[in-house]
């Protein structure tokens, strides 16, 4: 079982948080947190990937590797006219104070020497860099801690670089976070006039460590983020399914890690661990809502737009739209579905397993009652990304099957429904 189309870690190395998407020269540079001694999480740095069409992924090597005394933890790149800029939080081993640094790069290959940006703290980290006519704009989160004390709740903070490079504190994002609940990888896109701001967020206080990404409306400022009028501090999720962290954005376009620390350590990925990059999401903001769409150069990969066969893992399927359907997905001794209830605007998620895999998902005002609906399913390995529309949300989903086939089954109420089979 291989993976044809999602970046992933050589064989017996780690992958997780994707760090920076960048487009340059025709092409794509995707950096994310590597680890060479897999499966083990510690003393982690960057890789690279390059590709001409966000499907074909090449590995390139290490970009950044750890410190001897420290980690490279989460960040992000900004290509300038001059170089490229990594931000990253420098992760003391013997501490656990976390500093935030920048490094230089001509190439995009390689970067230099870490420059201390701001002094290290406990549990701050994971920088966001914003370039704004007024200024260079970072965002960093500050979780409560792995093991959180009760009530404590996650924050964003705001920084602002001065005309002498120093940077100082100025706003503060939440906490609209529950207690427990940890604040990661905090992003803004600008997109339809104003920002959507993602956060990454682990439930701690949650079995099975949860994680998702979950977004708000707004305009972001030095001082703080402003909702959209009508937007709730809760946000919204970005993903649907129960596999889906750490997305940044990159030209139009975003991609996360399609893991979770649930499974991260314990899944069977083929040949590697922690987890592959997701298919890259064309991300848009159109009648007040967010839209994913996948890239455009998946759609070479559809033989036939009007049979629905599916090719090379992929299908495809027009249905009508008002009525309640089901989707089932099975493999060697895993099986997932999802429950389409356009009448109600609901959609249910199960996936049995044993219990670091299991999830039951519900999602209200999820879906529409329209007289057409598409699914476009791709399936690579055992990774498993459902598009809606025209809702334009994303379900993403880990099944491990093993070798073999896929069976998927589509039925609504009053039909037989059909069947597709694929190799996974």
């Amino acid at each position: 079982m291989t993976l044809s189309f999602h970046a992933c870690p050589p064989p017996g190395q780690w992958f997780n948080d994707p760090c920076g998407l960048v487009r340059d020269k025709g092409g794509w540079t995707l950096f994310v947190q590597h680890r060479a001694d897999a499966p083990a999480f510690r003393r982690v740095g960057w890789g690279r990937l390059t590709s001409r069409n966000l499907l074909d992924w090449r590995w390139e090597g290490v970009a950044i590797p750890p410190d001897p005394d420290a980690s490279i933890f989460s960040g992000c790149v900004i290509r300038t006219d001059q170089d490229w800029q990594a931000f990253h939080t420098s992760h003391a081993d013997a501490t656990g104070l976390q500093g935030q640094v920048r490094r230089r790069s001509l190439d995009g290959r390689t970067f230099g020497q870490a420059e201390p940006l701001i002094l290290p703290q406990p549990d701050r980290r994971d920088p966001f860099v914003i370039d704004r006519p007024d200024g260079r704009l970072m965002l960093l989160a500050e979780p409560p801690g792995w093991t959180p004390a009760p009530g404590a709740r996650a924050h964003l903070t705001i920084w602002r670089e001065d005309e002498a490079g120093r940077w100082d504190q100025t706003g503060v994002i939440g906490p609209w976070a529950p207690a427990g609940v940890l604040w990661e990888m905090p992003v803004v896109v600008r997109r339809g006039g104003g920002d959507l701001l993602l956060v990454s967020e682990v439930d701690r206080f949650d079995n099975s460590s949860r994680c998702r990404v979950r977004v708000w409306r707004g305009s972001l400022s030095a001082t703080g983020f402003t909702l959209a009028p009508g937007a709730a501090p809760s946000g919204e999720l970005l993903d649907l399914g129960p596999e889906y962290y750490a997305a940044i954005p990159g030209a139009g376009h975003l991609v996360g890690w399609l893991s979770s620390w649930a499974v991260a350590r314990r899944m069977p990925w083929p040949g590697f661990s922690g987890g592959p990059i997701s298919l890259p999401r064309r991300i848009a903001w159109r009648d007040g809502a967010v839209r994913m769409a996948p890239p455009r150069a998946i759609e070479r990969l559809f033989p036939n737009r009007t049979t629905g066969v599916p090719a090379a893992g992929l299908g495809l399927a027009q249905i009508d739209g008002r009525s309640a359907r089901r989707l089932s997905i099975k493999g060697a001794g895993a099986e997932a579905g999802v429950e389409l209830d356009p009448a109600t605007g609901r959609i249910e998620i199960e996936r049995s397993g044993p219990d670091w895999l299991a999830a039951q998902l519900t999602h209200g005002k999820a879906c529409t009652s329209i007289e057409k609906r598409t699914l476009r399913l791709f399936i690579d390995g055992p990774v498993l990304e459902l598009f809606l529309e025209p809702e334009g949300r994303v379900l993403s989903m880990i099944l491990p099957v093993g070798e073999g086939l896929f069976e998927i089954t589509l039925k609504g109420q009053t039909d037989e429904g059909f069947v597709w089979r694929t190799r996974a």
